[in-house]
C-alpha cells in the first residue's frame, strides 16, 4: 500500500491527471481525500497493487510536470 500525498496551486484537471497516471498503472485506489484553500491543492491518494512501484514513478514525473510537491509513505 502507497499513501501519497501532492500539494501546490489549484488548477483544473489536476486530480483527473494523477488518478490517470493510476489508472495506467492498473493499481487500485482505496481512498482519496482533496482540500482547496485560497488556491492551494491538498490531494492525497492511497492506493495498492503489483504496479506499486511504477506507479510512484511515473505519479512523482507527473506531480513534477504539474509543479506540485509529492510526498509519500
Amino acid at each position: 500500500m502507497v499513501l501519497v500525498t501532492c500539494s501546490g496551486k489549484d488548477s483544473p484537471g489536476i486530480t483527473s491527471r494523477l488518478t490517470g497516471v493510476l489508472a495506467q498503472a492498473q493499481v487500485r485506489i482505496l481512498d482519496i481525500g482533496q482540500a482547496v484553500l485560497h488556491g492551494w491543492l491538498s490531494l492525497s491518494l492511497l492506493f495498492e497493487g503489483k504496479a506499486e512501484k511504477d506507479a510512484l514513478k511515473n505519479l512523482i514525473a507527473e506531480a513534477q510536470a504539474l509543479d506540485l510537491k509529492l510526498d509519500f509513505q
